[in-house]
C-alpha cells in the first residue's frame, strides 16, 4: 500500500460516516507491520534473530497496568517516569527512519490541538531509530521534531537502550506506527493506530470505551491479528 493511500484513512469522511468497527476493519486489513520494529542497537542481534526471538503471545493488552516510561532522554518538555493517577495520557511510538514518520507526527500535532483543552497529555517516542550510534539517532530524531512538530509542547522521549521497544511494543504484538493510551487509573485503555483516537479518545475521555462491547470487540481483533502475525514470522 502506498503512503499516500495509508494517509486517505485519517480524514473526517472517516470519523463522520459509518461505525468504528467499520474503520476498524479497514485500517486492520490495509495496515501491513513494519518488518523494521525490531531495528538494531550496539551490541544487538540481528533483525532476524530479534524476530524469531518475538513472542506468540501479546502480555500487554487493554486494562493491562501501564508499564513504565523508561527514556534515556526528554528532548521535548519536562521529565515524567510516572503516570500521574487522575490524568489521561497518549503514547505514539515512532521512527525517524521511516518515511511516514513526519505525517505521523503531524497528526499527532493535530489531535493534541483538538483535545488540549480536555487535559489529555501527548507524548511522542522515539524507541527504535536506526543510526549507528546513540548520538546520532537523537539528532534524526530531534531533526524530525523540529520539522514536524513546531510550535508545540508535545513531550518528546528518546530511548536508545531497547527497554521501551520490549516493554511496550514487544509486549503487546505492536508494530509500528502504534498508539497507546493510558487511562486515569493507570491502565492500558487502548493500543492501536492513530486513525483511531478521534473515535475513541473522546470515549476514554467520557468513560464510556473501556468495557464497552466496541472496545472489547477491537481489542480481541488487534489481538488475534498480532499473534496470528507473529506465529507466522517465527515459524
Amino acid at each position: 500500500m502506498s503512503r499516500r493511500t495509508r494517509r486517505s484513512h485519517f480524514t473526517k469522511r472517516d470519523h463522520k460516516s459509518g461505525s468504528n468497527r467499520r474503520i476498524m476493519r479497514r485500517v486492520s486489513k490495509s495496515k501491513q507491520p513494519d518488518l523494521k520494529l525490531h531495528t538494531l542497537i550496539p551490541g544487538a542481534r540481528s533483525v532476524g534473530q530479534q524476530l524469531v526471538e518475538m513472542k506468540k503471545t501479546s502480555s500487554l493488552n487493554s486494562d493491562s497496568p501501564a508499564p513504565s516510561i523508561k527514556v534515556q532522554d526528554w528532548l521535548r518538555g519536562d521529565p515524567l517516569s510516572n503516570f500521574q493517577l487522575g490524568n489521561i495520557y497518549v503514547l505514539m511510538f515512532f521512527s525517524t527512519s521511516r518515511s511516514y514518520c513526519g505525517p505521523q507526527l503531524s497528526d499527532l500535532a493535530k489531535l493534541h490541538k483538538k483535545f488540549n483543552s480536555t487535559g489529555v497529555e501527548f507524548i511522542g517516542i522515539a524507541a527504535s531509530e536506526e543510526a549507528a550510534t546513540a548520538d546520532e539517532a537523537r539528532a534524526q530524531v530531534d531533526a524530525t521534531i523540529t520539522k514536524s512538530l513546531p510550535n508545540t509542547n508535545i513531550r518528546i522521549g528518546f530511548d536508545h537502550s531497547g527497554e521501551m521497544d520490549e516493554d511496550w511494543l514487544k509486549a503487546s504484538l505492536s508494530f509500528f506506527p502504534s498508539t497507546f493510551i493510558v487511562d486515569r487509573d493507570g491502565s492500558i485503555a487502548f493500543i492501536g493506530d492513530l486513525v483511531m483516537l478521534e473515535d475513541v479518545l473522546p470515549k476514554v475521555i467520557d468513560g464510556s470505551w473501556r468495557g464497552s462491547a466496541e472496545a472489547k470487540n477491537a481489542e480481541k481483533e488487534r489481538i488475534a491479528e498480532a499473534e496470528t502475525y507473529a506465529a507466522v514470522i517465527v515459524s
